[in-house]
């Protein structure tokens, strides 16, 4: 007999651990949905910003781009309207447009004539050296079909002073580029070239670049085809570019990269490749982000990659998926020991009455309760850590701990009454408990007796929480003489009995409204009206803060079972 006693005893003790753990596996399951759904947000944010940025890169770049093509427009109506452009006309041409304030990035602004053959160019030398100009030789030496020198090019550096002369015709790269601005009669850009002002002698690291050419045409002569442009075009204006130069100030203008983790490379071809790399920020890292734009410009194909590494980071505080993952732990063995005492009482009362069909009733009623109450106490938890987060990001564990010991404050009332509800006054007790010893000096709680629901303890205890925070560190209760009255009842209205609350302080500093709203705001607000559908207002009045709060009493009391009727 004793054996199956024993038997029949690790039966029922199974029966009894199957939901415990049943719950214990809910909790912990939801907690890594929580987690998983909260780190894929984190990164999804990060990744929405990270393309913003890249987004940037590219906008600023064409847009730098487009406005050179702007000035090199303006040199061509200057070249137009001057019957002989000298050296000083010229120098003070590009001065006017000052680079450094309103086309930076550029290297230097050239003016270059187109020649036929070697009649023109020795015309063209007789002309340049009746301006002064005695030493000026057209680079390299050699007879061709057509030259376009590099006449004038300012600003003087000494890197500049190093390309006047220089045949841009006598480079394939640059040849194209000439060829594609007549052929369109549009400005062309030519691929990625060293440029001529650079000296790889010297200390000055050397820098890829690129020429930005705009034609200027006879405008005696017509001009409607390519044929006809090339018998009219008389020379070019070119900004000379050193992408280096360029790309930095594209990256350091408005708000891209402030913590210097975003890897930028710029291509001069449509498919990646070494060769055509043209600028680069830094050396390959581990890329969590990614993003490549290729686009069109002047007659070129640039395509941008960007990347960043895992610590990329626009969200603000990274801790809310590690807060909900041990939040939701903690609450899952917070409901798994509830869920123990409530089988426990099943078991009790299964052995004493002998009621099994009552008590697997009640347990899986237990089970969906516990269930629901896991989800809906996983969303607090994960929204008080995400707007804490926003909100305190200093603070954030001091804050967030707080705010979870006053919903645990709220929860312990619950569990001590089996979630049947807690009474109003208990509440505010649990609550205003850190101020005890000026309980009935400062602070005066009153009102009949109410008995609140499950949900409406936890969303007045977390204002209640908010409210005693604020008045502790700012308002009435921050000096010795304040005083803080907390009152409730149930009065008529026209949708109902209705349960009005209010918190009124008096003696305190002076209160203002806070010019940046924080969490607390959101608790004492939108967070209590939505719990409800109450209304709560909040009143900075010059003796102290007020906050009034209203809601259906149906709403917030836990409903009266039904009387037994006696047979």
């Amino acid at each position: 007999m004793s054996t199956l006693h024993s038997l029949k005893h690790r039966q029922s003790l199974l029966r009894t651990m199957v939901p415990v753990f049943g719950v214990l596996a809910i909790g912990l399951f939801l907690t890594t949905m929580a987690w998983l759904f909260e780190s894929r947000s984190v990164k999804d944010n990060n990744q929405i910003l990270f393309d913003k940025i890249t987004d940037n890169i590219e906008e600023d770049t064409i847009e730098v781009m487009q406005r050179h093509v702007q000035a090199l427009r303006g040199g061509a109506g200057f070249f137009h309207a001057s019957e002989t452009i000298t050296p000083q006309a010229w120098t003070q041409y590009v001065t006017d447009l000052d680079f450094a304030a309103d086309f930076p990035g550029i290297q230097g602004m050239s003016l270059n004539r187109y020649l036929r053959g070697q009649g023109e160019k020795s015309d063209f030398l007789r002309e340049i050296q009746s301006l002064g100009l005695d030493d000026f030789t057209v680079k390299p030496a050699g007879v061709r079909d057509i030259y376009v020198p590099v006449v004038y090019l300012d600003p003087a550096t000494v890197m500049n002073r190093r390309a006047v002369g220089f045949d841009i015709y006598s480079e394939p790269n640059r040849r194209a580029a000439v060829n594609l601005a007549i052929d369109t009669g549009r400005a062309a850009m030519t691929a990625k070239i060293i440029l001529v002002q650079e000296n790889p002698e010297t200390n000055v690291a050397t820098q890829n670049g690129v020429l930005l050419i705009q034609p200027v045409f006879d405008l005696t002569m017509p001009t409607a085809t390519a044929d006809e442009r090339r018998t009219a075009v008389q020379g070019f204006i070119v900004a000379a570019f050193r992408m280096g130069d360029l790309m930095n100030y594209v990256l350091q203008a408005g708000d891209k990269d402030e913590d210097g983790l975003i890897s930028v490379r710029l291509y001069d071809a449509s498919t990646p490749t070494p060769e055509a790399l043209l600028f680069e920020n830094s050396t390959a890292i581990p890329a969590a982000f990614g993003s490549t734009r290729t686009f069109d410009l002047y007659g070129r194909s640039w395509t941008l990659k960007t990347s960043a590494p895992a610590t990329f980071n626009r969200m603000g505080s990274t801790q809310s998926p590690f807060i909900v993952a041990i939040a939701g732990i903690l609450l899952s063995l917070m409901m798994t020991a509830f869920a123990w005492q409530q089988v426990q009482r099943a078991r009790d009362s299964e052995l004493a009455a002998i009621k099994t069909h009552e008590n697997n009733l009640h347990v899986k009623s237990l089970m969906h309760e516990v269930n629901h109450r896991s989800k809906n106490l996983l969303s607090v938890v994960r929204a008080i850590a995400r707007l804490t987060s926003k909100s305190d990001t200093k603070d954030f564990l001091t804050h967030f701990s707080q705010r979870i010991e006053a919903l645990s404050a709220s929860q312990d009332l619950l569990v001590r009454s089996a979630w049947k509800g807690t009474q109003m006054r208990d509440l505010v007790s649990s609550q205003l408990a850190h101020f005890d010893d000026v309980v009935g000096a400062r602070v005066f709680a009153h009102g009949p007796d109410v008995q609140l629901q499950a949900a409406a303890a936890q969303t007045i205890g977390m204002a209640l929480h908010e409210l005693a925070t604020n008045a502790g560190k700012y308002g009435a209760l921050s000096n010795q003489d304040g005083r803080v009255t907390i009152s409730w009842q149930i009065c008529n209205a026209d949708d109902g009995a209705q349960l009005r609350i209010s918190w009124i302080e008096s003696g305190g500093p002076t209160v203002s409204p806070d010019i940046t709203p924080g969490f607390g705001s959101v608790v004492t607000g939108r967070m209590a009206e939505h719990g409800l559908q109450g209304t709560a207002q909040t009143v900075y009045a010059p003796t102290g803060l007020e906050w009034h709060y209203a809601c259906l009493a149906k709403a917030a009391q836990e409903p009266r079972p039904d009387p037994i009727t006696a047979t």
